[in-house]
């Protein structure tokens, strides 16, 4: 076990991400506000997953492999790339009006979300003996 924690391989992993929103307000008239809001969202993953076949040998021949180390028969570099985003966008309308001792309040609104994400993957094999 010591063998494959040694030389058995490495993983590393970086994750990224960034978002914000942004808000534009108009009032045309009194007690109107029209806003627009926009929110985006970044994503970035990159994995790398390095696998190294450590193989043991019988002990009356050293020359002789007769098993891997946790049945990793080859060694491996596999390499992800995941990116994605997605975006909410909002529109809305608030109107707010006194008569008198009462109050009237109007909100409409509208709201949209896209998504997208992609995914890359590549696999490198190679056996050592």
């Amino acid at each position: 076990m010591l063998a494959k924690i040694q030389a058995g391989g490495v993983e590393a992993t970086n994750r990224y991400a960034i978002g914000g929103k942004g808000e534009l307000n108009i009032k045309p008239i009194e007690g109107l506000k029209l806003s627009l809001i926009a929110s985006p969202n970044f994503r970035f993953d990159n994995i790398k997953s390095f696998v190294k076949q450590v193989p043991y040998t019988n002990a009356d021949d050293p020359n002789k492999v007769v098993g891997y180390f946790g049945g990793h028969y080859v060694t491996s570099l596999e390499e992800t790339r995941k990116q994605g985003y997605d975006i909410t966008a909002q529109a809305l309308g608030n109107y707010h009006k006194t008569i008198g001792l009462h109050d009237i309040s109007l909100l409409l609104g509208y709201e949209y979300f896209y998504m997208r994400e992609e995914k890359d993957v590549r696999v490198a094999e190679a056996t050592m003996n």
